[in-house]
């Protein structure tokens, strides 16, 4: 058994750890609304595969989803919670995590309740660590700070649980925060994150929330872009822990527009890295050259077909189907006009 990633002394037996804390989670992919647990619809998009997470839906949204969907898919597939990881912490660890940082800042965020103004910056700390050592979230810190981090989210633990010194003035990494309170209530929300290695600093998207992170200054350069929040974000106040966390509130329609631009980023890398996959699929069958554009394109627009319900499009079985339809029927695409 592993070492705890935390302590690294108790052995990790802890199952179901939450990488992203769970209440983050439901506000991103309840699929009514509610911020709850067990109504999660998570589409994991990762480079060349997607997975499917679900809580306890009722018989309506999976009818909603997914066409002849069998009791062997759901428990094997759709019940792997990509949010989580098993054998990672110790249970000492993780019942830290949850009571002395998630469920303070939940009952701030979602309740308004006053937390100590140093309950913020380690919870948020604690979700990048995680994030970035799982290496599950589509970035990874330098080793250097991510024991940075671990060191402080350890070196809190011991100090709530043995009033070993803590001194939060200490800590030189730094955040701005944007909310826009209740959208994933009324619209579809996201998780992404960006590493920007060169001016050490950290963007995400987690639901209602945009937070940028920086490890080593407290002024973003002049030319950071965040899909059209840069300017509410280099304006932002600077939490560092000492003062209550303050969050900008900003406007739906400039939050929506936002979104907008992270799509047309996001169908731009989703349609590279599925033109990688097919090339890849057409060398490893020994075909000359790569796949013809054409017949790209084409995959493309059959996957991606209206008709297919969201939850069945990026199964292995259809990916194979529509792959050798297009081998056996060039008609079905040689002779398309490619825009």
């Amino acid at each position: 058994m592993a070492k705890c990633l935390i302590c690294q002394e108790r052995e990790a037996t802890k199952k179901n750890s939450h990488i992203i804390p769970s209440f983050l989670v439901a506000m991103v992919t309840s699929y009514d609304g509610s911020y709850k647990r067990d109504k999660e619809i998570l589409f994991l998009i990762k480079n060349l595969k997607t997975q499917i997470y679900t809580g306890n839906l009722p018989s309506t949204e999976y009818d909603r989803l997914f066409d002849d969907l069998t009791e062997e898919r759901i428990e094997n597939e759709l019940k792997n919670n990509t949010a989580a990881q098993d054998y990672i912490f110790c249970p000492k660890c993780e019942s830290y995590l949850s009571q002395y940082l998630e469920a303070p800042y939940a009952s701030c965020l979602n309740g308004n309740k006053k937390i100590a103004n140093e309950i913020p910056l380690i919870f948020w700390i604690s979700v990048i660590w995680r994030m970035s050592v799982t290496e599950n979230s589509g970035f990874k810190l330098s080793i250097d700070t991510e024991e940075k981090l671990r060191n402080i989210i350890h070196g809190y633990f011991e100090h709530k649980i043995s009033g070993s010194k803590f001194s939060i003035a200490d800590i030189t990494i730094n955040y701005r925060i944007l909310h826009c309170k209740g959208y994933c209530r009324r619209r579809a929300g996201y998780i992404y994150a960006e590493y920007h290695e060169e001016d050490n600093l950290l963007t995400m998207t987690i639901g209602d929330l945009v937070i940028c992170f920086m490890f080593s200054s407290d002024v973003l350069p002049s030319h950071y872009t965040y899909f059209g929040l840069e300017e509410y974000l280099k304006t932002a106040p600077i939490n560092r822990g000492q003062e209550a966390e303050q969050r900008v509130n900003i406007p739906e329609d400039e939050y929506t527009k936002s979104i907008k631009y992270f799509i047309h980023f996001a169908v731009d890398k989703k349609k590279t890295d599925e033109f990688t996959k097919l090339d890849a699929i057409w060398k490893d069958l020994n075909l000359f050259g790569h796949m013809p554009m054409k017949m790209k394109i084409t995959f493309l627009l059959m996957l991606y077909d209206d008709t297919v319900k969201l939850g069945d499009k990026h199964t292995t079985s259809r990916y194979i189907q529509i792959f050798y339809y297009l081998l056996k029927n060039i008609d079905a695409w040689f002779l398309k006009t490619v825009l």
